[in-house]
């Protein structure tokens, strides 16, 4: 039996939203690229799964405000 697709996106490593263009918005106080602050980007490596979906879900807010 296969699991649903819900189930099977949980359960792999997320990816980093890094676009490689890394410069930080003085304005914004965000990356140019990637939307993340400074301690998202520095924490991203430690963060758990569930951390790294929620930093990813505030991402298209932010990239309206820029």
């Amino acid at each position: 039996m296969t699991p649903p697709a819900a189930a099977t996106t949980l359960d792999q490593d997320v990816p980093s939203p890094c676009t490689n263009v890394c410069k930080m918005s003085p304005a914004t106080g965000y990356c140019e690229g990637c939307q993340r602050t400074i301690a998202e980007i520095a924490g991203w490596s430690e963060y758990t799964d569930g951390e790294k979906r929620a930093v990813i879900a505030r991402l298209p807010t932010r990239k309206t405000r820029c």
